[in-house]
């Protein structure tokens, strides 16, 4: 008999977890004012009129790496990626996984 082996990898640093949870809060920033800072300039943060902590997706939001794209950047697309929330939405602008490149 073979025993099942389940575990989860934090998206950032690639450390092994025996729960999600933990993976998921590996490498994030406590959930308060300071991951403020990645949410200027997102669409969300402007509608809700600038008001700290007043962005409905922030509770649940993680960091992570993103390519921010234009909408008008043809592949091969070679941007660096930026640490952003997941949630985080620009006008004219697409959100492609770190490594994806078209």
């Amino acid at each position: 008999m073979s025993k099942e082996i389940i575990a989860w990898q934090c998206d950032l640093c690639v450390k092994v977890y025996d729960t999600e949870e933990r993976a998921d809060q590996c490498c994030q920033p406590s959930r308060d004012v300071i991951r403020t800072k990645y949410c200027v300039g997102c669409y969300n943060e402007y509608y809700n009129q600038h008001e700290p902590n007043h962005c409905w997706h922030l509770p649940k939001a993680r960091i992570i790496y993103r390519k921010e794209v234009h909408i008008n950047d043809r592949p091969p697309w070679n941007h660096t990626p930026k640490k952003l929330p997941d949630c985080y939405r620009k006008s004219k602008h697409i959100y492609a996984a770190a490594d994806q490149v078209r």
